[in-house]
């Protein structure tokens, strides 16, 4: 995937008109036109595909040729590419390996959902239920594995179920989704390394080690769980 920036007022094409003679069409821009560029492998979108559904895709995944940018899916799918794209393009911002793969599956499991194809109906139906074992082995997998990407084929393998289903009974079990165990994971973890961080360190390097990428959504979201900030608690382990 990437964000390229077209700045040139015209793009000239060809075309094969009546009797297969070139065509010549003109595309014209302003010079603000930003242009964002979208690429997702086959492969790694089957992947997360088979994952979801818990089998083998046994037909070629194909979506609808025209998609309907109106509903609500279609318009979350784009906040998301929009939020990876200005994510991507600050300059001074050092995301984490970690970050980045994870919102990169996020994207590729939103294509999937929102956009309409052969396999909606199996991604859109009712998922069935797993067993009380296997949302404890998500847990235990996702506390061995908090400073790992943690994908739902990893979780699917480790489980023995769909990634559909285990998110489902585990949301109905837990109250929250197993991402959501993640985040809460490694602000523990956060929160621990800043209560004994080593006099060079700081919150960045804290926050960048637990895979929060973006300061401003780590310190709120620390100071939500914890109440106070992460400087405030790097302070207090110095004083």
């Amino acid at each position: 995937m990437g964000l390229s920036q077209y700045l040139p007022r015209r793009l000239k094409c060809r075309t094969r008109g009546a009797g297969n003679c070139p065509k010549p069409f003109e595309f014209h821009y302003k010079t603000t036109f930003d242009h964002l560029a979208l690429a997702i492998k086959p492969a790694p979108l089957l992947n997360k595909l088979e994952a979801l559904i818990g089998s083998p895709a046994v037909t070629p995944l194909k979506f609808v040729k025209r998609a309907s940018y109106g509903r609500p899916d279609a318009l979350a799918l784009r906040r998301l590419v929009l939020f990876l794209a200005e994510e991507l393009s600050n300059e001074t911002l050092v995301m984490s390996p970690l970050i980045l793969t994870e919102l990169e599956q996020a994207l590729m499991v939103a294509f999937l959902c929102n956009n309409e194809s052969n396999f909606s109906p199996l991604l859109r139906g009712e998922p069935t239920s797993s067993a009380p074992w296997q949302v404890r082995r998500a847990e235990e997998y996702i506390a061995a594995n908090w400073d790992q990407p943690i994908t739902i084929e990893a979780l699917a393998v480790a489980t023995n179920v769909s990634a559909r289903s285990l998110f489902h009974s585990f949301k109905k079990a837990r109250g929250y989704s197993p991402m959501v165990l993640v985040k809460q994971i490694r602000l523990n973890k956060a929160k621990e390394m800043l209560s004994k961080a080593r006099p060079d360190a700081s919150v960045t390097d804290v926050a960048y080690a637990c895979g929060f990428g973006n300061l401003g959504h780590f310190a709120n979201d620390y100071f939500e769980r914890f109440g106070e900030r992460p400087s405030d608690t790097l302070r207090l382990s110095r004083s």
